[in-house]
């Protein structure tokens, strides 16, 4: 009985200890601060009074006056971004005490500093080169009579061959190339299409001179031969024929004579005979 009895005993002597020890460490008071001194936000050290930074952490003093959540109206730590009571985000709240930079003492300008008249130098006298004697002037020999001048004989153009004396061709306006016209009596103008129906082979066939992009049509014009006269008749064609100028009516021949001027479309050739 003494065993058990001191075996509880010494078990209430332990847990006494135990809580002894634990309340000793819950309820250790802080250091003493003393009245009217300020504390690092950061570290919690006591400041000196008009003190700009802790001597423990280095952390700026700034006094700022206790701001209010907005939502709940309790007091905040300025800095924070989010009331701790309510939850409400303070970003953009809180207001930043201001620094004002000391005055800046006015400079005064600097003299004005007239600049002393510099008397001008005397000019250098210019020696004055002398002046040679003008040349004697020779006499100018008489001019000679101009004789009246003969004119020369007018020898008179060769005359223009006769009508059917030359080969008919095609001279290309500009380009200078030259198309002989078959010997026949009806002379097909136009472009070669062979995938037509039915296909078309024109007798002068303007597409290596520039037809296609000219607007000459597949049957646009024929030359005929009457005799010993030629005349060109327009079969209709969409950019017209003209002849010195002029728009041929469609089906109407017109005479053609040597260096007359016909436009296929925009290709313009010259007849000659």
């Amino acid at each position: 009985g003494g065993a058990v009895g001191g075996g509880a005993g010494g078990a209430t002597d332990d847990t006494l200890t135990t809580s002894q020890a634990v309340s000793s460490t819950t309820t250790a008071p802080a250091p003493p601060t003393a009245p009217g001194t300020t504390t690092c936000r950061t570290c919690g050290a006591p400041l000196r009074p008009g003190a700009t930074f802790c001597t423990r952490c280095g952390t700026r003093v700034v006094e700022e006056a206790p701001s209010r959540c907005p939502n709940c109206g309790e007091e905040v730590t300025p800095g924070d971004m989010f009331c701790y009571h309510c939850g409400t985000r303070l970003t953009g709240t809180a207001t930043t005490p201001s620094v004002t930079a000391p005055p800046v003492a006015p400079v005064a300008p600097p003299p004005v500093v007239t600049p002393l008249p510099v008397p001008p130098e005397p000019a250098a006298p210019v020696a004055s080169a002398p002046v040679a004697p003008m040349a004697p002037v020779e006499a100018v020999a008489p001019v000679a009579p101009v004789l009246p001048v003969t004119p020369a004989p007018v020898v008179p153009p060769a005359p223009a061959p006769s009508a059917g004396t030359g080969q008919p061709r095609l001279e290309l306006a500009g380009s200078g190339n030259v198309i002989n016209l078959p010997n026949k009596d009806e002379i097909l103008i136009g472009r070669e299409d062979p995938l037509s129906d039915p296909p078309i082979f024109p007798d002068v066939d303007l597409t290596p001179y520039g037809g296609e992009e000219g607007g000459v049509s597949r049957r646009h014009a024929r030359i005929l031969r009457r005799d010993n006269d030629y005349l060109v008749e327009d079969l209709q064609s969409t950019n017209y024929t003209k002849l010195n100028g002029q728009r041929l009516a469609p089906r109407q021949p017109a005479l053609l004579v040597d260096g007359s001027r016909v436009d296929f479309g925009k290709v313009s050739v010259i007849f000659r005979r």
